[in-house]
């Protein structure tokens, strides 16, 4: 293979490409944050994932894309799967952060491939989103694999946020007992070079398995503390905006201090931004997970557990977590009104968290026949479509003025 080294130098300047594969004519294309050369071949660890390995079992062909500025790279060839352990301990060994990640066991959970016979090319974008050809890919996939490809590079990913191609939305939360809005989560949004919205299920898991998905996790809760500081400054009040944070923006570091700061630039009270996690954070570190929520508490931020249920009842991580909201996932709420064993589970966990004085909120609320099983077990608080879809922020302010709402210094 010729040009090994302008190879090697692109992929080590871009950080992160993607794998396209095929399947019956569909492709699939993933990130993969990792790659070494050794002689002329380019390896890729593609860990456990079973998705690439059926994939490539029934149509070997495969592609790696990358780009960096206007420049992107086609590098395409037969997969052959790496059975010789000493590649796996040489990457091991050249990447020692791969040894921390998959513990001691790390040979027997990654699995490398290569490319056989491939071509490279090289070839200049004329803009950002020209067309081109991937395992016969229509003009709308490959536009979204270009998008990608851009907005996984830290550089270009700050670029889209400075030209407001992310939007800040949100859900509205309402409180039972008060029966008024008491809060809301706040969403990001992608919009296309025409203004059209693209769902985060299409751009947020790129951003996390990139691992740059913590640039965007802090944007938002920038803009929610800006937010909230205009409307101190108007003197209205405010009520509780919650931000997401992926489990990976958690374990950068100086992840609290960095809220701190940011939260004080602002003069924006603790209580009035919580801090969303989800029960699947602790599953990965789980000591760091709790060190993590200990510390925002003690510097005054407000900590929900959110998407609570998605890994089973993970009752452990309720007693030894110091939270102030329980997000039940809308897979149990969907059943609360249908199956009497669904509402008992919610009843006892509400108690639990009662007990402790926490609150409950139900997310995924759409039926008024939910919302009364919910209001027999005594939950706090509701989200939903019942009450409102995610909003644009100048919609959420409407709301705000045309609705009495609880006030964020109000709740416990």
């Amino acid at each position: 293979m010729e040009n090994i080294n302008k190879i090697d130098d692109f992929l080590n300047r871009t950080g992160v490409c993607y794998l396209t594969t095929a399947t019956d004519g569909k492709p699939h294309c993933r990130p993969i944050g990792f790659h070494l050369l050794r002689g002329e071949y380019i390896y890729f660890i593609i860990s456990n994932n079973k998705d690439v390995y059926r994939q490539l079992l029934r149509n070997p062909y495969a592609e790696i894309v990358a780009s960096e500025d206007q420049v992107w790279m086609r590098y395409h060839g037969t997969v052959v799967f790496e059975e010789d352990g000493s590649r796996i301990t040489q990457m091991l060994e050249a990447v020692p952060s791969l040894r921390e990640k998959y513990g001691d066991d790390a040979e027997e959970k990654l699995a490398i491939l290569h490319l056989e016979n491939a071509v490279c090319e090289f070839r200049r974008m004329t803009t950002m989103l020209e067309r081109f050809e991937v395992n016969g890919t229509n003009d709308t996939e490959a536009e979204t694999i270009v998008r990608k490809l851009h907005m996984t590079r830290p550089d270009k990913l700050r670029d889209l946020i400075a030209a407001h191609r992310f939007r800040v939305w949100y859900q509205p939360q309402y409180d039972l007992k008060m029966r008024a809005l008491c809060g809301a989560e706040a969403l990001v949004r992608f919009t296309d070079e025409d203004g059209g919205i693209v769902p985060p299920g299409a751009f947020i898991p790129d951003l996390e398995a990139a691992r740059v998905i913590d640039i965007v996790d802090f944007y938002v809760f920038e803009h929610v503390c800006r937010r909230v500081r205009k409307r101190m400054q108007e003197g209205a009040s405010s009520v509780i905006i919650s931000s997401n944070f992926s489990k990976h923006t958690m374990a950068t570091e100086g992840f609290v201090e960095r809220l701190v700061e940011i939260s004080d630039r602002y003069g924006v009270p603790r209580r009035l931004v919580a801090v969303e996690v989800t029960e699947t954070a602790e599953a990965d570190n789980r000591v760091l997970f709790l060190n993590t929520v200990k510390k925002l508490h003690k510097n005054g931020f407000r900590v929900e557990i959110d998407d609570f249920g998605v890994m089973g009842a993970n009752m452990r991580l309720l007693t030894e977590v110091d939270y102030d909201m329980l997000k039940i996932d809308k897979s149990i709420v969907d059943s609360v009104h249908l199956r009497n064993e669904s509402k008992v589970l919610v009843s006892a966990l509400i108690r639990a968290c009662h007990h402790i004085g926490a609150r409950v909120l139900a997310e995924g609320v759409e039926s008024h026949e939910q919302l009364d099983s919910l209001l027999d077990v005594k939950c706090d608080a509701v989200q939903g479509y019942i009450f409102g879809k995610p909003m644009p922020e100048d919609a959420f302010e409407d709301l705000l003025r045309a609705e009495p709402a609880v006030p964020g210094d109000w709740i416990k």
